[in-house]
């Protein structure tokens, strides 16, 4: 059944505006960035299967940005939908700067690195760092915080590089997750 036929109530575009983004699945919120669905599925079906196929929404969102592109978002959409997906991640961030919250629990949101750690208490964070720089990357950690901040005339290839390399030492933090 389209989404048109749903009562009003429970169509996810009416939804959020009336009690915000909180209120959406994960399924819904994607469809509302997917706008439509296809023959015999809504955006929510196609939302649901993104979802699945990718094993959530965090794996879904590691996806490189070419691949947003591919499937005809533009950089516009690609602002626009991050923010409010990045929340249930803790993501933070505007433009092309970011906030990247490394936690061992997401439920509980305890800290990867705890505030002012030092030796061992500081090593997962240390360790993503020194992969990354050996790899190419310079990384500004605070904490359990990777911020990321590239300089506004960075190139596609470069964006492309820099989120590869930081896809691949993110397996390092994903070593103390407990959650």
């Amino acid at each position: 059944m389209p989404i048109t036929d749903w009562p009003q109530a429970e169509r996810p575009r009416e939804k959020l505006l009336a009690r915000g983004a909180k209120a959406l699945s994960d399924a819904e919120l994607l469809a509302i960035f997917l706008r439509t669905g296809t023959q015999g599925k809504t955006a929510v079906d196609l939302g649901r299967d993104l979802i699945s196929r990718y094993q959530g929404l965090r794996e879904l969102l590691r996806l490189h940005m070419a691949l947003m592109f591919f499937f005809g978002l533009g950089t516009g959409t690609i602002f626009t939908f991050l923010p409010t997906f990045a929340e249930r991640l803790g993501v933070r961030g505007l433009g092309l700067f970011w906030g990247l919250e490394l936690v061992r629990d997401r439920a509980t949101k305890e800290m990867l690195v705890p505030f002012n750690a030092g030796g061992e208490a500081a090593a997962p964070i240390q360790r993503l760092t020194k992969a990354a720089m050996e790899r190419g990357l310079y990384l500004f950690v605070h904490w359990n915080v990777v911020v990321i901040c590239p300089p506004l005339t960075i190139t596609r290839e470069e964006l492309d590089e820099g989120l590869a390399i930081l896809d691949e030492v993110l397996a390092i933090a994903d070593e103390y997750y407990s959650g």
